[in-house]
């Protein structure tokens, strides 16, 4: 009887971990892994930084909001937060049609008790994104050059919620 009890246990464990990855898998299918490839923080370029800690940013839905992670893997260290889209802008240029997506974000640090609101400019260009982060102060300024290596970031940004659509 107790090794019925024990397998039994078991098993609940191992059907919980099961549907936990299961859950985990499906949730990813909303997610766009940008890759940093070049990066700079108030003028000074820290693109070897960046490298080194294998820094990636994430845009990501979580239930009806999307939001955005700025991680650097190898230091378990992230920014992160909601985003709230407030204006797009489609632009011409020899190389064809890009996009500035204009955001708020409310973000909060894992590596020190800050937490506040930046401004965020996505600028799509086909795989290419340059993300540009000013915090509300002004007292920071991060652009990312970035390669999409996951996900479909427009449908994505499609999912918040309608906003003024420009043309230049």
């Amino acid at each position: 009887m107790r090794k019925f009890r024990l397998f039994t246990i078991l098993m609940m464990a191992v059907v919980c971990v099961n549907l936990m990855a299961t859950n985990a898998k499906s949730s990813t299918s909303d997610m766009c892994i940008l890759l940093v490839a070049k990066s700079e923080v108030n003028g000074q370029d820290i693109s070897q930084i960046s490298k080194e800690k294998n820094h990636s940013l994430a845009i990501y839905a979580d239930g009806d909001n999307i939001c955005l992670s700025s991680c650097f893997r190898a230091t378990k260290e992230q920014s992160y937060g909601q985003l709230h889209l407030s204006k797009i802008e489609t632009n011409f240029d020899e190389g064809g049609e890009y996009f500035n997506y204009f955001l708020i974000w409310e973000y909060k640090n894992t590596y020190d008790s800050n937490k506040g609101t930046a401004v965020v400019t996505l600028i799509l260009q086909d795989k290419y994104v340059t993300v540009i982060i000013v915090s509300e102060d002004g007292r920071f300024k991060a652009t990312y050059q970035t390669v999409i290596v996951e996900g479909d970031i427009q449908s994505l940004l499609s999912k918040c919620q309608k906003v003024k659509h420009t043309s230049n």
